[in-house]
């Protein structure tokens, strides 16, 4: 799959639209039921990262930051990747918002930019479903994640 063949996928020009971008975080997860899916997904992954204070972590696909700020605020060190300048955006507002550092990059999950095992932990939820090639971002995830990937396939 080549870069420019993914930039193709739907999910690019989808989550490039800054007026969804603004309003994914209340369509996905507002009233009980996204509260509950949000709810279930953080216990979920602070059960499975373990102590997270001071560990290196990759969030991949971080849509409006969800996870990455949720494990910032567990003292870990995050940084974070989106495809989307406008979920980026949104993102970056929702940590100044929180008061959590998070370094927010755009990058594409297919060819992360980063070294063999430069994290403790990788994470990505929610994603892998959205690209043209899993099993390449999976072994990407796999590549840069030194010692955990944690990731979700819902269908």
């Amino acid at each position: 799959m080549t870069k420019a063949r993914s930039r193709d996928h739907y999910s690019y020009s989808t989550y490039a639209d800054p007026a969804m971008a603004r309003t994914f975080e209340d369509r996905r997860f507002g009233g009980p039921i996204g509260e509950l899916v949000a709810g279930t997904q953080a216990r979920v992954l602070a059960n499975m990262v373990g102590r997270i204070q001071g560990r290196s972590v990759l969030d991949v696909g971080t849509g409006a930051g969800r996870a990455a700020l949720f494990l910032a605020r567990g003292g870990a060190q995050v940084t974070a990747v989106d495809a989307s300048e406008a979920m980026l955006a949104v993102a970056r507002r929702r940590a100044v918002e929180d008061g959590v550092k998070v370094r927010f990059l755009r990058g594409d999950a297919h060819a992360l930019d980063f070294r063999d095992d430069e994290f403790d932990v990788v994470v990505c939820l929610r994603v892998l479903m959205h690209t043209p090639d899993w099993r390449r971002c999976l072994a990407e995830l796999c590549r840069v994640a030194e010692r955990l990937v944690i990731f979700d396939y819902p269908s």
